[in-house]
């Protein structure tokens, strides 16, 4: 990720035209104040970039029912009723899961020595997780990864763009025909996996429907798996290129919760909050907003301002605090941010009791990432101890 370029930007203001239309909001203080300002809407922004990357048709329709896609009463009732199965008390019962997971992976490869951290152990913890969550066989997994990977365009270098949209398209339609199908074998049960306290929920006399669950567990799985695994490669990737770091961590210089909060502020792998687009003209930060125009907020550039973070380009996890903006802002804040932290800390830490050392086994020059500017975080990471 330039960090560089991004500050040179911010230089100029907190608010910028980039040379494609977009308006890039670079400043944290904007940052908070666009992402919690009603005049610019999410639902909107995700109905004008549909067609850029899912065919029309049946699938483009269930996608815009999602609470990431959704803006007002339609999103705050769907928040409401799923907010309480992820509250820190409700994340906390699946430590066990995760950390008998995490040691389980750890088993297997300790003893050859290394590990492709991606495939090995970023991306099948959280999937193992988000299984036994949903009460789905942990080997459905795979089709998870596949499907994510098609609505996600999760590629390094990939098909057209025609493809991608129709691989889209049949990935939500297969998708959402398996959810359908676990959602029916599931009844309300306030104590059960995270389906039946789902389909239990209830605030304000309303309850989620059958196709609100199915779309739901959706968002879950997709949100709850992929970017909790780029934040785990791209934290094994931090301590792997930097030894010293890793001592550090090991002797105790600084905790595991305080590593992943200065990860998630200065290498957050979610580096671009989702679009807005402005419904009223408007001034902002001496700009003149007209209605329709777009607006991208820069997590990475808001999460660096020195008018915040005093040494905001410095990676040090003994000065982490908790006011970045990893998990977004406003009503769109990331609903499974307190399952991300807990499975990255899991991760990192069964991960640091186990192995001595850590480091790269090839070049970072030569090490593949994610092709895309909203996530950062690299393909494929060989290590080794």
């Amino acid at each position: 990720m330039p960090y560089e370029l991004l500050g040179k930007l911010r230089d100029a203001g907190p608010l910028i035209r980039t040379s494609g239309g977009p308006w890039l909001v670079l400043g944290y203080d904007l940052a908070r104040s666009v992402l919690r300002d009603a005049r610019f809407s999410r639902s909107r922004a995700a109905a004008d970039t549909l067609p850029s990357f899912i065919d029309p048709g049946r699938a483009a329709e269930i996608w815009t029912t999602k609470m990431v896609s959704s803006d007002g009463e339609a999103h705050r009732r769907l928040r409401l009723l799923v907010a309480k199965t992820f509250s820190p008390k409700a994340v906390g019962r699946w430590r066990p899961v995760a950390e008998m997971r995490a040691n389980e992976i750890l088993d297997e490869v300790v003893p050859l020595g290394g590990m492709e951290a991606v495939e090995d152990y970023a991306y099948p913890l959280p999937e193992h997780v988000i299984c036994t969550l949903l009460g789905v066989p942990v080997s459905d997994r795979v089709l998870f990864e596949r499907w994510t990977e098609a609505i996600q365009n999760r590629v390094v270098t990939g098909a057209g763009v025609g493809e991608r949209r129709t691989a889209a398209a049949n990935a939500i339609l297969e998708f959402t025909e398996y959810l359908a199908g676990v959602v029916d074998a599931h009844e309300p049960d306030p104590e059960g996996d995270l389906l039946s306290q789902l389909a239990h929920a209830q605030e304000e006399g309303s309850r989620l429907s059958r196709e609100e669950l199915v779309t739901v567990a959706m968002e879950i799985i997709i949100g709850g798996h992929d970017t909790t695994a780029n934040l785990i490669a791209n934290a094994i990737y931090e301590l792997a290129r930097h030894p010293d770091l890793f001592a550090a961590a090991r002797a105790g210089g600084f905790t595991v919760e305080q590593f992943i909060e200065e990860l998630l502020r200065a290498r957050s792998p979610v580096q671009l909050s989702l679009t807005r687009v402005a419904t009223e003209s408007m001034e902002l930060a001496g700009e003149t907003i007209a209605e329709g125009d777009v607006l991208m907020v820069s997590l990475a550039s808001a999460n660096r301002d020195p008018a915040i973070f005093a040494r905001g380009d410095t990676f040090d996890p003994c000065d982490a605090v908790e006011k970045h903006m990893g998990f977004g802002h406003g009503p769109h804040y990331c609903l499974g941010s307190n399952l991300a932290r807990l499975e990255a800390q899991v991760a990192i830490g069964a991960l640091l009791e186990r192995v001595e050392t850590l480091r790269l086994t090839e070049s970072e020059a030569d090490l593949p990432w994610r092709d895309g500017s909203l996530v950062v975080a690299p393909a494929r990471l060989p290590v080794s101890w």
